[in-house]
């Protein structure tokens, strides 16, 4: 059985900040759900890209690029669709 959205939507708040890449696997298995009569959902709805958790994002960072979230490594979820990773030294790069 598939898992709801709601139930990644609570996987995706509850992420434990060790490595990003799960939470962009988690990101995307929401992006992939669809509703009742076969639609895309507004992933929008289930979880505020705006307040994922995240290490703090260091005030030298532009998140304008946009950066997403940081793991306790020091790895960025990056990109207009949050599909990319980068170190913050990748980021910090012009």
């Amino acid at each position: 059985m598939a898992r709801t959205p709601e139930r990644i939507a609570v996987e995706i708040v509850e992420w434990d900040l060790r490595d990003v890449a799960d939470l962009r696997v988690l990101l995307q298995e929401l992006a992939a759900c669809r509703d009742e009569s076969g639609e895309p959902i507004d992933t929008q709805a289930f979880v505020d890209m705006s307040m994922l958790p995240s290490f703090d994002i260091p005030p030298d960072i532009d998140t304008s690029y946009p950066v997403w979230a940081v793991d306790k490594s020091g790895r960025a979820l990056v990109g207009d669709n949050a599909d990319r990773i980068e170190t913050l030294d990748q980021v910090r790069r012009p």
